[in-house]
């Protein structure tokens, strides 16, 4: 996986009403490859659960480039529509609008279909993600992903839970 690329985050379906989040997440690249060792990818973002089904979050994208200058190259808005909610499933609708600020970079839009299931003990949440360029600069067609996290209900230790997940390419 291409850490520069790939989506950090697996999100799930389930919207609590009147929720405020401040979150921050950030990465760092060791790479042989001279122009790829050492980068920095950051995300600040700030989301609200205007009602039980709908949230929005703003994320604002930042890293420093080959020249070691940080730098903010991208905003993206989103909105999570859940459809669903049970004790043992729940499903969503995700949008969202990524505005690419850096000259030569092509906006996106993003859309989801993200799921969540309890199973043999475990909470399972599955993001399907379909990408698409636009602008002047875009490149091919939509793109497909599928994001995935497994993760025990049951603490292993003190509110620590075991899990997994992953990102197709």
């Amino acid at each position: 996986i291409n850490l520069s690329l790939a989506h950090h985050k697996i999100y799930s379906p389930r919207v609590d009403d009147g929720e405020f989040a401040i979150e921050w997440r950030g990465h760092f690249t060791t790479d042989s490859r001279s122009n790829k060792n050492k980068l920095h990818h950051h995300v600040l973002e700030a989301e609200y659960s205007w009602t039980s089904f709908w949230q929005s979050e703003i994320e604002f994208f930042m890293r420093d480039k080959y020249e070691n200058n940080f730098r903010w190259y991208k905003t993206e808005f989103q909105n999570q529509y859940e459809l669903i909610e049970t004790d043992k499933w729940a499903a969503a609708l995700y949008f969202s609008y990524n505005w690419a600020r850096e000259k030569g970079n092509a906006s996106e839009i993003e859309y989801k279909l993200l799921l969540e299931k309890d199973l043999f003990g475990a909470r399972n949440i599955v993001n399907f993600v379909f990408e698409n360029e636009f602008g002047s600069k875009a490149e091919g067609s939509t793109s497909f992903k599928i994001s995935y996290l497994s993760m025990t209900k049951k603490p292993i230790y003190k509110g620590i839970h075991m899990g997994f997940g992953g990102i197709s390419s």
